[in-house]
């Protein structure tokens, strides 16, 4: 019985363990990802929104362009 109870609380210590690590694991990538989203967020408000527009319009400008060509060579 002794034997039982001690590889049961082995096991237990091990899965612990390894939920531990896995918490760690999970609360070190949300810190990053909240580090990540307030970098990205004060980017966005120091960037005036006329560039950003001004940014937009040329990349829809070239993607357009890449569309026409395509078409033209699908033709």
């Amino acid at each position: 019985m002794k034997n039982l109870e001690r590889a049961h609380q082995d096991d237990r210590r091990r899965i612990q363990h390894e939920v531990d690590k896995v918490k760690k694991i999970m609360a070190n990538g949300y810190k990053e990802a909240r580090q990540e989203i307030s970098r990205i967020t004060k980017a966005i408000r120091a960037q005036p929104v006329r560039d950003l527009e001004q940014g937009w319009m040329q990349e829809q400008d070239q993607m357009q362009r890449l569309i026409e060509e395509g078409m033209r060579k699908c033709r």
